[in-house]
């Protein structure tokens, strides 16, 4: 779970799903991301210079950075996403 730092928003994640939560909204799910990816999300974080950036991290040896997307129109329009594989693993032998 991560707590967006500036806006009244908090980013779940359960198995490969996401939701964005709207606090000041009476809990009210703005965005619900089905399957993001292909084994369980283990971390989801916003970005702390530009909180209307966050990524998921998952099983699937992937990152996926969500960019783009306007809290002020309540439209979320998706432009990119980047999947990243790690450089070094430690626990891989």
């Amino acid at each position: 779970m991560a707590v967006n730092p500036t806006r009244p928003y908090i980013l779940s994640s359960a198995y490969r799903d996401m939701k964005l939560w709207d606090w000041s909204k009476g809990w009210e799910c703005r965005h619900s991301f089905v399957e993001e990816h292909s084994d369980t999300i283990r971390q989801v974080a916003f970005n702390p210079m530009d909180t209307s950036i966050f990524a998921s991290a998952s099983d699937d040896l992937t990152v996926k950075v969500y960019m783009g997307f306007s809290f002020f129109a309540n439209l979320l329009v998706w432009l990119q996403y980047l999947n990243c594989w790690p450089v070094h693993n430690p626990l891989r032998i």
